[in-house]
C-alpha cells in the first residue's frame, strides 16, 4: 500500500507501483482538517522517473471502474494531474519527477511567473501528510525548507511591481463604478495580499481558499481579516450566486458535472 486508498493504490501499483516511486503525501483541506462535502483529497505522488503519460493512466483508471474528471500532462509545471472519483470521494492526484521535485526548493533562488504555484508547492508539501516515503528523503527534505529572508525579499519585489498596478487599476476601477471591473480588480489585490501575508507571517503559502479557516485556526484579527469578514457579510454570497445561477439558466446555461484537476 502507498497510499492506503483502494483504488488509487491499485491505479499505482498497476502504473509503475513501488518500483518507480520516491514517494507520496496528501495535503490539502482533509489533511488540515477544513474538509466539507465539496472538498476533493489532494496528492502528490514522486517518481524516480518518467511518470506515464496522461492517456496511460486514464485508461488504465477506467478498467479499474474509476470515474474520470480531468487527465492532464502540464509541461510549464513539470507535473501531470488527474482528477477523478473512488465511492463518491473524488481524488486530486498531482504526478511530479524526482528530480524536478528536489529542485523546487532551489527553484525559489530564482522566481518565474508562476512564483505563487512555486510557493504553494512548498506550503502544501511542508505542512502535508507523507503517507509513502521508503527512503528518508521527503521527510529530510521537508526538513531542509526554510523561508529564509531571501525568499521573502524576492516575493516582495515580484510584488511590488504586480500588486502597485492592481492597487492603480483597483482605484481607477472604484472610481468608475464599474461592478464587473472592481469585483475582478478586488480579487486579483485580495490574492496578492494573501500571499504577503504570509510572507510577512515568515509561513509558506497555502490556498487561497482557505485563508480565513487559516485565520480562525491561528487567531489572526487585524485589518486584512477584519476587511474580509465584512466583505463576506456585506456581499451575501449565496443570494448573489443564487441569482446569477437562475440568470445563467434562464440564458441556458447550468453548471457542469465534472470537475478541472
Amino acid at each position: 500500500m502507498i497510499v492506503k486508498v483502494d483504488l488509487l493504490d491499485q491505479w499505482l501499483e498497476r502504473l509503475g507501483g513501488h518500483d518507480n516511486i520516491a514517494g507520496a503525501y496528501e495535503q490539502g483541506s482533509g489533511v488540515w482538517g477544513f474538509a466539507d462535502e465539496n472538498s476533493d483529497r489532494d496528492f502528490i505522488v514522486v517518481w524516480r522517473n518518467d511518470y506515464p503519460d496522461k492517456d496511460k493512466r486514464q485508461k488504465v483508471l477506467e478498467n479499474l471502474g474509476g470515474v474520470v474528471h480531468e487527465f492532464q500532462d502540464i509541461p510549464a509545471v513539470k507535473k501531470g494531474v488527474d482528477l477523478f472519483e473512488s465511492e463518491m470521494e473524488r481524488l486530486n492526484v498531482a504526478h511530479i519527477r524526482a528530480d524536478d521535485f528536489f529542485s523546487f526548493y532551489e527553484g525559489l533562488n530564482n522566481l518565474g511567473k508562476y512564483y505563487d504555484e512555486q510557493l504553494l508547492r512548498i506550503g502544501g508539501f511542508v505542512n502535508g501528510k507523507i503517507h509513502y516515503d521508503p527512503e528518508g528523503k521527503l521527510e529530510k527534505h521537508r526538513q531542509d525548507m526554510k523561508l529564509t529572508d531571501a525568499i521573502v525579499g524576492s516575493v516582495e519585489v515580484k510584488l511590488r511591481n504586480e500588486l502597485g498596478y492592481d492597487l492603480k487599476i483597483l482605484e481607477i476601477a472604484a472610481k468608475r463604478g464599474g461592478v464587473i471591473q472592481f469585483v475582478q480588480q478586488m480579487s486579483e489585490v485580495l490574492y496578492q495580499m494573501h500571499i504577503w501575508y504570509y510572507m510577512r507571517k515568515k509561513m509558506w503559502l497555502m490556498s487561497d481558499k482557505w485563508f480565513e479557516a487559516f485565520a480562525r485556526k491561528f487567531v489572526w484579527e487585524d485589518d486584512f481579516v477584519s476587511l474580509l469578514r465584512e466583505i463576506r457579510e456585506g456581499l451575501e454570497m449565496k443570494k448573489i450566486a443564487m441569482r446569477l445561477l437562475a440568470i445563467a439558466k434562464e440564458w441556458g446555461f447550468e453548471p457542469g458535472k465534472k470537475f478541472k484537476s
